[in-house]
C-alpha cells in the first residue's frame, strides 16, 4: 500500500506510522485532513460509477458490501 501510494497510483488510506516519515520530509501530503476515519464508526460511503463496467472482483465487493449493509441493488 505505501509503495503504490508513494509511486503515486492514487490517494491511499494508511496509519499514519506507515508514512509519517515521508509526510515529515514533504514527500507526501494528507488529503482530507478535516475527516477521519473510526473504527469504531457505523456508515461507510461507497463510491463508484454504477453504469461503467466493472470487473468481476470490484463488482463481487460492491455487492458484499450491499448486502451487508441490508441495501438494495439498482
Amino acid at each position: 500500500m505505501r509503495q503504490g501510494i508513494l509511486t503515486g497510483l492514487g490517494i491511499g488510506l494508511a496509519p499514519d506510522y506507515v508514512v509519517q516519515d515521508v509526510i515529515a520530509s514533504g514527500d507526501l501530503v494528507t488529503a482530507l485532513d478535516d475527516y477521519r476515519l473510526s473504527i469504531f464508526g457505523t456508515h461507510m460511503y461507497l463510491l463508484y460509477l454504477p453504469n461503467r463496467r466493472q470487473t468481476r472482483a470490484v463488482r463481487t465487493c460492491i455487492d458484499f458490501l450491499l448486502v451487508k449493509a441490508n441495501v438494495g441493488t439498482d
